[in-house]
């Protein structure tokens, strides 16, 4: 008897221990790229923005994004207001999805349970989400959570599952739109492959719709001004195989696009790139023993094509990115292909692919320091060659908003429109300036980020400055073109 109480004791404390580890192992990797990751220019902007007031908040985040996350954040930064503390409700639900996952995981692999979640809490696209302010931690353990509601209802038909997934939906609308994806994903699975007779799904779908009608309402009354879609020509056609590679060379390799800078050597991101993709589609075209694991996989393959596919088509006439965007959302739906295709590997392989994981992550780390003291001597290059020039004039809202963040103490003004509508121009308190309006400076500075340039608006622009101004000094520091311009007749 006594046996048998010390091992029920064992097993319990294991069963606690063994999650608490792994919550701890996600804290402590996770931690150090809360305070040493450089600040990027899409998170200045989601910074930014929970600031505001919040009826512009709701109007200004709309056109672009729900505004549940920016609703979060600004209470969240209601007892701190830096960009330090606003990264750890990232770091919140990075955490929380790792308890998620390791719920799905006992439907999907039997054994090797702790190297799988291992493989998750070291996969850098989910490192670089969670400890940035941006929303893309909280959509990614949304989709974790709609995930394993999808499986508990495929197990278990229980009304109480389907209210969980009309709450967790609905949020999830309003935290990505790309969430109707999941919807379209989950019905077609259901109508086609499951309970085609079971009313409950697709009940539960329309309730979910009606919730979110107000967001697609404010939507459309909003956005006046939307993205301007492309014509469909045969080059885009030739050319959206390589949009869809785009997408998943910065998706499937590691996220490539953000670690490669920092980085000591992108070959091993590469490999570990590499090797994820080999075991993501090996999980798809292996043999499952259970029809819950057959779901499983028919799920993260569907939620993990079908949307990037969708998006693919969207980008052919707007932008690459929403592919990029559509398989982060799903990340999760990737790392269950994955974790399948380690559950059809040797043990060597399993080692070997943390090995390579815990290796392009030390590589960061070492890189790090270096990469951060090069932007902040950039930024104090800056300061120092135009301290007693002012404004600052930009060509494209992004580098207004990151250097009005390092350098407050400016005057900031946008030259050129942007794509942001009206709304969203008036939660940012951007100010905007005319051409003419340039004429009232002697020196102003002009700043332009090079890899947004629309060069027939800025032949225009040098142009018109050409007749009353003349460059007296340009230097190019942290991809900021910049040039001092001065009055011609007060050189």
């Amino acid at each position: 008897m006594n046996n048998k109480f010390t091992k029920f004791l064992n097993n319990l404390k294991s069963a606690r221990l063994i999650p608490l580890t792994l919550i701890l192992i996600t804290i402590a990797i996770r931690l150090p790229f809360i305070f040493f990751s450089p600040v990027t220019y899409d998170e200045i902007s989601e910074f930014q923005l929970p600031q505001a007031n919040l009826a512009n908040i709701i109007t200004g985040s709309i056109p672009v994004h729900p505004p549940l996350y920016f609703l979060m954040l600004h209470y969240w930064m209601g007892l701190a207001t830096n960009i330090y503390w606003a990264r750890t409700m990232s770091l919140l639900f990075g955490i929380l999805t790792v308890v998620v996952l390791w719920k799905i995981l006992r439907y999907v692999i039997n054994s090797g349970k702790q190297v799988a979640i291992l493989a998750f809490i070291l996969l850098p696209a989910h490192i670089y989400y969670s400890t940035l302010t941006r929303l893309y931690s909280l959509s990614i353990f949304l989709g974790t959570v709609l995930f394993w509601l999808s499986i508990k209802i495929h197990e278990k038909n229980s009304t109480g599952f389907y209210l969980l997934l009309i709450l967790v939906s609905t949020l999830s609308i309003y935290t990505h739109y790309f969430f109707l994806f999941w919807l379209l994903v989950l019905n077609l699975i259901y109508f086609f492959k499951e309970k085609a007779k079971d009313c409950n799904l697709y009940l539960s779908t329309v309730l979910i719709l009606i919730l979110t009608l107000p967001l697609f309402i404010s939507y459309l009354l909003l956005e006046k001004q939307n993205l301007p879609l492309g014509t469909f020509s045969v080059t885009k056609l030739i050319t959206s195989p390589f949009i869809f590679t785009i997408a998943l060379d910065q998706a499937f390799l590691t996220r490539l696009y953000p670690f490669s800078k920092y980085s000591l050597s992108q070959a091993h991101l590469v490999i570990l790139g590499l090797f994820s993709l080999y075991l993501a589609v090996k999980g798809i075209l292996s043999k499952v023993e259970s029809k819950t694991l057959l779901f499983i996989k028919t799920l993260a393959t569907a939620t993990l094509a079908l949307p990037i596919l969708i998006a693919t088509v969207v980008s052919i006439a707007v932008m690459p990115i929403f592919s990029l965007r559509a398989f982060t959302i799903f990340l999760a739906s990737f790392y269950i292909l994955l974790v399948i295709g380690l559950s059809k590997s040797s043990n060597k392989i399993r080692y070997a692919y943390v090995l390579i994981s815990g290796i392009v992550l030390l590589s960061i780390f070492l890189s790090f320091h270096s990469s951060r003291s090069q932007s902040e001597l950039s930024l104090t290059e800056i300061k120092a060659q135009t301290s007693t020039i002012s404004p600052f004039v930009h060509t494209e809202v992004t580098s207004l908003l990151y250097l009005k963040y390092f350098i407050p103490e400016k005057s900031h003004y946008l030259i050129f429109k942007t794509f942001l509508s009206p709304t969203t121009q008036k939660a940012f308190n951007l100010q905007f300036i005319s051409q003419p309006d340039l004429t009232r400076f002697d020196k102003f500075i002009l700043i332009e980020e090079e890899s947004f340039n629309d060069k027939e608006d800025h032949r225009q622009l040098k142009s018109y400055l050409n007749k009353d101004f003349s460059p007296a000094t340009k230097f190019k520091e942290f991809s900021f073109q910049i040039t001092v311009y001065n009055r011609k007749n007060s050189d």
